[in-house]
């Protein structure tokens, strides 16, 4: 693990931070803007700072607008790494264009974006609705989420994997009926079962 010019050692003795067991995890306090394996890190009031026992970095969150893993993520935004260091899922700080789509975002414990390890956009929740490969898609909100789901998943090839659908229309002869979750298959064509193994993203395991 890269700490800057820290060391988890002089966080907690030199009074920049601060640093307790939760579970698996080690949950740490700082006091000022720090690096940890290339990430700023913003300073936050209670330990919310989470690092795996191997020292790298689970979750924190940005201390100013940054690239991670090719995205630009606005300031504010919590985001979480696999213990391998590669991209699991972010608290959006604000609603921000990824892969030319528009994401819901309210901060920590809200909507939640999910990346593949490669970095591509897996899921996301839609700021606004959206015309995504000739499908009409819902954008996030609290109803649709508890009456057919409105999480938009993607393939790593960036291709649209499901969504729900946000009013009624035809696709490839096949009618959907409005808020109907619309699968498709890596050509684009309706499928009638979800992918197995499918992991659904809604909140983070950092809380």
């Amino acid at each position: 693990m890269r700490f800057g010019s820290w060391t988890l050692t002089m966080l907690c003795v030199a009074g920049t931070g601060s640093a307790q067991d939760s579970g698996t995890l080690r949950r740490i306090q700082l006091e000022v803007p720090t690096t940890i394996d290339g990430i700023l890190c913003a300073p936050t009031k209670k330990p919310t700072t989470f690092l795996y026992a191997s020292g790298g970095l689970e979750s924190c969150a940005l201390a100013s607008d940054a690239d991670f893993f090719g995205h630009n993520l606005p300031a504010g935004s919590w985001v979480t790494l696999t213990e391998l260091g590669r991209p699991r899922h972010v608290w959006l700080s604000r609603d921000t264009w990824l892969q030319g789509h528009r994401c819901k975002g309210t901060g920590r414990g809200g909507w939640s974006t999910a990346f593949y390890p490669s970095g591509r956009l897996e899921l996301c929740f839609l700021a606004t609705e959206e015309v995504i490969a000739g499908v009409p898609c819902r954008k996030g909100n609290f109803w649709g989420e508890i009456t057919g789901g409105v999480s938009v998943i993607f393939y790593e090839s960036g291709q649209l994997r499901e969504c729900g659908a946000a009013r009624g229309f035809t696709l490839t002869g096949r009618r959907y009926r409005s808020h109907e979750r619309v699968m498709l298959d890596v050509d684009g064509k309706p499928r009638m079962e979800p992918v197995a193994g499918l992991a659904r993203h809604h909140a983070g395991s950092s809380l």
